[in-house]
């Protein structure tokens, strides 16, 4: 079968054997690049499994981050992985923390003895050492060097994606040329620093509605029509750098000044830009990928499945039970968009289950 998507620009079709490896069919519609991935992609044998990969590239797990990835900067989705913390910890400090070490972004303690009181200014304020602002600097401390350029920073966005977009006053909102995370100035230039994970919509959603969409409704005073309206940008409005409760007389999300179509173009434009964009969906050949394209040390646990919620559906949540079937989001296309991002860069690197294998021997299991 095939896994298709649509979108105003175009439509794609991944032909997948999760994930020996999948043959990639394009309409004309498709930009040229990723048609010329997909033709590459073509030159193997299509069966599963049975491309050829040279797994001798295959980055050391020894190997450092590489240094255009540094220092990283993350942006953490509410219900996209919260393990994706673990695994870009270990993915820096190595053998600094030891191997079985996990945490949940912001609310675990640090692997090690809280690091001495050193000068930490973030977002262009110095901050005190016991501070939560102040975690970034924490944990450059313990990985040895400047790995991070926002780490553990619980939801916050990325900075605003054009300076026509609205900055109501205290939005806490950061622009264009001014201080973000450790950077004395941010821009556009930094994207490929960022690091991500993309889920399902619909799915991401249901999860949250799960774990805390029916507190936020019953302070709001919101039925969940009324919340899975509202929060029905909230990917988009993350990645351009909004704040996400605000809303319209209809309670759709307000976009800072931008129409849909803008936010969406721009959305995707900069999802392009991004270092690294996995999907919660394929949570091991997403590990996998950030190492094969940005090196580092892959431990065994980034591949655990932290804050598993009481309601959790292995298999998926019921989307038509949620009434989600015909819901109206920018969400959807953008994740399309992610959805070509990652398996265009799982091409380009040659990812397959032998070769996780050797970059991730630790966690072999996975990739069985």
């Amino acid at each position: 079968g095939a896994l298709c998507m649509r979108s105003a620009r175009k439509r794609v079709c991944y032909r997948v054997w999760l994930f020996g490896f999948f043959v990639v069919e394009t309409e004309q519609r498709a930009h040229s690049a990723m048609s010329m991935a997909m033709t590459d992609s073509r030159q193997g044998d299509s069966r599963a499994g049975n491309i050829s990969v040279d797994v001798s590239l295959a980055v050391s797990e020894d190997v450092g981050v590489k240094s255009d990835f540094r220092p990283t900067i993350l942006l953490h989705i509410p219900k996209t992985g919260s393990t994706f913390d673990t695994v870009l910890a270990h993915q820096a400090c190595g053998s600094r923390i030891p191997e079985n070490y996990s945490f949940i972004n912001f609310v675990d303690p640090l692997p090690v003895e809280k690091p001495p009181p050193v000068r930490c200014v973030f977002n262009g304020e110095e901050v005190e050492w016991d501070d939560l602002a102040a975690a970034t600097c924490w944990w450059n401390e313990i990985c040895g060097g400047q790995f991070f350029g926002r780490f553990a920073a619980k939801h916050a966005p990325l900075w605003q994606a054009s300076p026509a977009m609205e900055r109501p006053k205290n939005s806490g909102m950061i622009r264009a040329g001014e201080p973000f995370g450790l950077f004395p100035h941010i821009d556009d230039s930094y994207l490929p620093k960022v690091a991500m994970m993309m889920r399902e919509p619909r799915q991401r959603l249901i999860s949250e509605w799960n774990h805390f969409g029916k507190r936020m409704s019953r302070e709001q005073g919101w039925t969940y029509n009324t919340y899975k309206i509202v929060r029905s940008a909230l990917m988009t409005q993350k990645i351009l750098g909004m704040g996400v409760l605000a809303h319209n007389e209809d309670n759709s999300p307000y976009l800072y000044g931008l129409d849909k179509q803008e936010a969406e173009t721009l959305a995707v434009r900069r999802l392009q830009r991004i270092g690294f964009v996995g999907l919660t969906e394929h949570w091991a050949v997403s590990v996998c990928l950030l190492h094969a394209m940005h090196g580092g040390h892959c431990s065994p646990a980034g591949f655990l499945h932290l804050r598993q919620g009481k309601n959790w559906a292995p298999s998926g949540y019921n989307r038509t039970e949620m009434g989600l079937d015909d819901w109206v989001s920018i969400d959807i296309s953008v994740h399309s968009a992610a959805v070509e991002v990652f398996w265009s860069n799982v091409i380009k690197y040659g990812v397959s289950k032998q070769f996780c294998r050797q970059l991730c021997p630790k966690a072999a299991a996975y990739f069985e």
